[in-house]
């Protein structure tokens, strides 16, 4: 009897990428280079006692130093008793969301820690944060609730807004606080009437002095547009800028509008 031999099956032929998988496969490519800069998050595991009650503490697998850093990453701080604090009185802030303890613990702490706060201001901000968004999605998740009453979801509704202004005026002072409180002035549209000119730079005139001493010899576009316009007085724009405004036959300076944007 002679046996059948198996039949070997074709190579499946290789899918070429579209663009859209090519740029999705890219932008992830890209994160995962960015999160490699981005410390681990602290871990929490369940100890269990003598009497075989079990407690949540911190995971010492990678040694304490490890451990230290995980925590400093999440709070900002290099008090190990600050951080362990804040986290958890970022835990207990929250709901836990139909998960564990152990993994309720673990996900405050990686979203504390996917801030990156600096110090311990910075910690405290990602610490209220992080609880005003879980509070935020908490109340939305019941007014979402199945035969919930008008009332109800109505209050739910108007509470889950407040947490989520509150949410978008920490992520603004944030913001300002890791710039320095530093502010950019725009100016997009300056309308000047017939027979104005409009200059926007910056209009220094030392009285007194040598003019090139003082940086006021002529040489740059402004004092050189005043030069040719001598009926014509500046207006500040605000940051050491100024606009040129054709001046009335009584004195006054002309209106002129202009729209700025922060």
């Amino acid at each position: 009897m002679t046996k059948k031999s198996k039949k070997i099956p074709a190579p499946t032929p290789a899918v070429e990428p579209t663009p859209m998988t090519q740029a999705e496969t890219e932008r992830y490519e890209a994160f995962m280079t960015r999160r490699q800069t981005t410390p681990k998050a602290v871990k929490f595991v369940v100890k269990e006692g003598k009497s075989g009650n079990g407690s949540v503490t911190q995971d010492m697998a990678h040694g304490p130093e490890n451990a230290l850093a995980a925590f400093s990453a999440a709070a900002g701080s290099v008090d190990s008793d600050f951080c362990c604090r804040l986290i958890n009185q970022a835990v207990n802030a929250s709901t836990t969301g139909g998960l564990d303890t152990v993994g309720h613990s673990n996900a405050i702490a990686a979203t504390m820690t996917g801030l990156a706060p600096q110090n311990e201001l910075e910690g405290m901000l990602a610490a209220q944060m992080t609880a005003c968004h879980n509070a935020a999605m908490e109340c939305l998740r019941r007014a979402c609730v199945k035969d919930q009453t008008f009332e109800g979801r109505k209050m739910n509704m108007t509470f889950a807004d407040r947490f989520l202004r509150t949410f978008a005026v920490q992520v603004e002072a944030l913001g300002k606080y890791r710039k320095g409180g530093q502010q950019k002035v725009v100016v997009e549209h300056v309308h000047v009437y017939p027979g104005g000119q409009a200059i926007v730079g910056n209009v220094n005139q030392t009285p007194g002095g040598e003019g090139a001493e003082h940086g006021n010899d002529g040489s740059t576009p402004c004092q050189q547009a005043l030069a040719a316009q001598p009926d014509a007085i500046p207006r500040r724009l605000g940051d050491g800028q100024a606009m040129l405004c054709p001046v009335q036959k009584d004195g006054g300076a002309l209106p002129a509008t202009g729209h700025g944007e922060r």
